[in-house]
């Protein structure tokens, strides 16, 4: 049974702030520090807050970052370096999230596949324009979000959650149209697949080991943007370590609050 902190019950009592009916507010902060419940937290903004959330690249990479990372058999990154606008709350404190970011994860090579970069950009900055897309096209999904793989023959772009990807120049989309479909499709929205799989009545489409994956590197993000502007921080997966900087792997984990250990 969960327990809540006479402490914190105390506090709750003294806040100015009336709960949205409904809203467990110690259950939503679960392991992170307790703070007294603000409109600006919750419903959504929380994500943009250091307390409860990643900040951009922790909310839309699972979106932009998927299709590259499911695609080229990515694992976890080598080495990954970031840098960003101020964060919020400073120089006191880093209360919320950078309002742009950019962070440069470098990958190995992966059996006959060479080593690759991948490169995320938010808060409206955009990566070098790429190649082989026509000088008076606007740059593809600028204000939307997405995605450009970038080859030595051709690019393939894509908008947000992989929607709409389109290949260039005319000579590669024609080639890439030739190819036969050979990955199963998911006809159904991902949260039925999901229950579905639940059920044993169909295979996830991202199931938890590929998820994890995912997920941990995308935090290798934040944990790059902690370690300082433009430091490299090189990380070991199978130790799960930060071994160039040992401070930037305290921010692999975090201290959980008293009751929500794990």
């Amino acid at each position: 049974m969960r327990t809540v902190d006479a402490a914190v019950l105390e506090a709750m009592a003294r806040n100015p702030h009336t709960l949205p009916p409904g809203l467990d507010w110690d259950l939503f902060l679960g392991g992170a520090k307790y703070v007294p419940y603000q409109p600006a937290y919750h419903p959504f903004s929380w994500r943009g807050w250091v307390d409860f959330g990643t900040g951009a690249l922790g909310d839309m990479g699972a979106h932009l970052l998927d299709q590259p990372y499911w695609a080229l058999g990515l694992t976890q990154p080598v080495s990954v370096t970031s840098s960003s606008t101020p964060w919020g709350g400073m120089p006191f404190e880093k209360a919320s999230y950078p309002l742009a970011t950019t962070v440069h994860y470098e990958f190995a090579a992966r059996g006959a596949q060479p080593a690759v970069g991948v490169h995320w950009y938010d808060g409206s900055l955009l990566p070098p324009r790429p190649p082989f897309i026509p000088d008076d096209m606007p740059f593809p999904n600028a204000g939307t979000g997405g995605g450009i793989f970038v080859g030595d023959k051709g690019i393939i772009t894509y908008a947000t959650y992989g929607d709409n990807p389109t290949v260039y120049p005319e000579s590669a989309a024609a080639a890439a149209a030739a190819v036969p479909t050979s990955v199963p499709r998911i006809t159904v929205p991902h949260e039925v697949n999901f229950a579905q799989a639940c059920r044993g009545e169909a295979t996830a489409s991202c199931p938890f080991e590929y998820a994890s994956a995912l997920t941990e590197t995308m935090l290798l993000g934040i944990v790059a943007l902690n370690a300082g502007e433009g430091a490299k921080i090189v990380y070991d997966a199978s130790a799960m370590k930060v071994v160039n900087n040992a401070d930037a792997s305290a921010y692999l984990t975090r201290e959980y609050r008293k009751g929500w250990e794990i």
